[in-house]
């Protein structure tokens, strides 16, 4: 199995596990918010490592992106689809998340920050209702992307030029 493929299952099976935990949850567990929250680990922070060395179109009309808006005045703003993806995957993969209260012993939305010369850069607040929406259109993008490296690497295999080991080899 190539590499994109593994990657596109682990998200798929993400996805899966997601809609599994949601529709079994119960007051003691299993928790879908805290699977909500592991699920960006599947589906952003993995899989996008490699993603952000690619030439994805990222600002696609194809996929339905939630509005996010910076949290603080002095927070900087992304200049686009590709460097909003890619502030939210440092947040996640770096731990800069902070569990809001919502309801009496649930999870009401997320805080995301990233710090640049140790001060904050950038902020936004998110609600459970727009972080689901992200994790989809996340995974959205991804199968876009998977289906634009394949359709690259079909054509380039096609036309006598290597492959690049990320497409040639298990890493």
């Amino acid at each position: 199995m190539m590499v994109e493929e593994q990657t596109r299952d682990i998200m798929r099976r993400t996805v899966d596990n997601l809609r599994f935990v949601e529709a079994n949850a119960r007051p003691h567990g299993p928790f879908e918010i805290t699977q909500l929250l592991n699920s960006f680990l599947g589906i952003l922070v993995h899989p996008w490592e490699r993603r952000e060395r690619d030439n994805i179109n990222m600002d696609t009309d194809r996929v339905a992106w939630p509005n996010l808006s910076k949290e603080s005045p002095n927070d900087a703003e992304p200049r686009d689809r590709a460097q909003s993806i890619t502030w939210i995957r440092h947040a996640f993969a770096h731990g800069n998340i902070e569990l809001l209260p919502g309801p009496p012993g649930e999870i009401g939305a997320i805080r995301l920050w990233n710090n640049r010369d140790g001060r904050r850069h950038w902020g936004v607040r998110i609600d459970i209702a727009t972080l689901r929406q992200l994790l989809f259109a996340f995974a959205d993008l991804a199968e876009l992307a998977y289906d634009q490296a394949t359709l690259s690497t079909h054509s380039r295999s096609n036309s006598g030029l290597p492959l690049s080991p990320a497409r040639t080899s298990l890493e």
